[in-house]
This record gives C-alpha cells, sequence and structure tokens, in this order.
C-alpha cells in the first residue's frame, strides 16, 4: 500500500523475519482503519467553546462527571476572564459560570458515558491528533471541519492549513503518544499485533513526512537501514515505546496471577 504525505499515520516495523514482516503489514492496516479514539485532552491552555457544545465537567467537590450545554461566554475572549464560560447543567438544569481552565472537562458527543469517562469519539487516530492541533491552536472552526470530516485523509488535509500555536509545537508528540495509547487500549487486534512482536523489532513509519516518519516509501523504509532513514521517525518511536510498554503491563499481570 502506497503512502503519500498525506496518509493517515501508520506504522509497520522492519525485521528480516517473515512472520514479523507480516505483523508489520498488519499493524499498518490497523493504524490506518477507521477505529475510535476516545479519552483525548482537547483542553490546555485557552479554551474555546461555542453555543451548544455538549462537555462533562467536574467541580473540585464531584466523584461523577456532569453533563452540561455551553450557553454563552462569562468573559471576553480576550481578557483576563476568557476560560470563563456559563453553562447549564443538562440534568438539574442548574446555570452557572465556571473558569473551564481551572476544571477536568472534556467534549462529548454521545449521550452514553461508559463509567464515567470523558468521551469524545473520533473515527481515527488522525482525526483526534488533528481535531486537538485544531483546538489548541484557536481554530474552531477548522476544528469543527476536522470533527466532520468522512476519512482520515480529509482530516488531515484539513488539519494542514491550520496555524500551529508554540504550545502546539512543544505538545504534539505528548498527543500523539495519548492517542496510539487510547487506541491500543481501545483495540484488541493492535494490542496482539504489538504484544506479539519481539523486543528487537525496529518501527518505522513509511510516510514522506521528516518528522513522523522514515521520509521514504513502505519499499524503501523495509529495504533501507534504520540508520539511513532520511526522517526522524516519531512515529515509530512511539510505536515502539508503546509496545514495549505493553509488554511490561502483561508481563506485571501474569505475575500478579501467579502469586
Amino acid at each position: 500500500m502506497k503512502k503519500t504525505a498525506e496518509s493517515e499515520h501508520c506504522s509497520v516495523h522492519k525485521d528480516t523475519h517473515p512472520n514479523e514482516t507480516e505483523n508489520g503489514n498488519k499493524l499498518s492496516e490497523i493504524i490506518a482503519n477507521k477505529e475510535i479514539v476516545r479519552n483525548v485532552d482537547n483542553a490546555s491552555g485557552n479554551v474555546h467553546l461555542k453555543a451548544n457544545d455538549k462537555i462533562i465537567y467536574k467541580l473540585d467537590s464531584d466523584e461523577q462527571w456532569r453533563k452540561a450545554t455551553v450557553l454563552t461566554r462569562a468573559g471576553k475572549a480576550t481578557g483576563n476572564n476568557r476560560n470563563w464560560y456559563n453553562i447549564q447543567d443538562d440534568e438539574s438544569e442548574e446555570r452557572k459560570s465556571v473558569d473551564l481552565s481551572r476544571l477536568p472537562w472534556k467534549y462529548t458527543d454521545s449521550d452514553v458515558l461508559d463509567n464515567q469517562t470523558p468521551v469524545h469519539e473520533l473515527e481515527s487516530a488522525e482525526q483526534a491528533f488533528q481535531t486537538t492541533k485544531a483546538l489548541r491552536s484557536g481554530d474552531v472552526v477548522a476544528a469543527e471541519r476536522i470533527r466532520n470530516s468522512k476519512t482520515a485523509l480529509e482530516a488531515k488535509r484539513i488539519g494542514n492549513l491550520v496555524q500551529k500555536s508554540s504550545q502546539w509545537k512543544d505538545t504534539e508528540r505528548d498527543v500523539m503518544e495519548q492517542i496510539i495509547s487510547a487506541k491500543i487500549n481501545q483495540c484488541e487486534e493492535m494490542r496482539d499485533t504489538l504484544s506479539s512482536c519481539k523486543p528487537s523489532v525496529i518501527f518505522g513509519h513509511p510516510v514522506y513526512d521528516m518528522y513522523w516518519g522514515t521520509a521514504l516509501s513502505y519499499e524503501e523504509t523495509v529495504k533501507t537501514s534504520p540508520r539511513a532513514w532520511p526522517g526522524k521517525n516519531i512515529m515509530g518511536d512511539i510505536i515502539a515505546h508503546a509496545a514495549e510498554n505493553l509488554r511490561k503491563s502483561i508481563k506485571k499481570k501474569k505475575s500478579s496471577e501467579k502469586r
């Protein structure tokens, strides 16, 4: 499968063992396919919401999440109170003003909360990543377009038009790590594939991207020594770290079961 600079984030690993090469192809397909990604933190720094946005939040005294609807801003968008919003609790219909920069909160497009977990469902890792980038860069219009996009490629194309904030440049790797971790937790096939890989496996992200990928095609990535990959391959590093954490988690679980 040929990858381009606008391809969905997907990974393969370079190894000479036939079975592991097959696993690499499988992993590539899993990450590229549409999978719901939940629990992506899109609230950091300045808060950007609009009327009728659905959120869940917690006050300091709360154990469970409250569902609410955003009414209006409670302060000027450029003032000291820019993160204050007037909201209405869905259950009690109580109206209040809250500073969302000081409270845990999340978007939610779902009427059902999974064990009181913050939920904002997106259909691919790319959509989650690009939505978060747009929100943290203050481009609410682009964020809405990305959330409504039908494919990962469409989400990436819209996201590429967003002017990145300095904060985003400092946190984008952390965000992608959260997204990949969420996907591993939700996708059994991905967990199985990663856990079956040897610790010696090297992961490569075969896209023409100097930061996220190897900056090579799939075929070139497989044939080229990792030391010679022109790209930084940050996505490959993230996948490798996630695989290592997964193996440690499985080992720890098996150890505790023997006790």
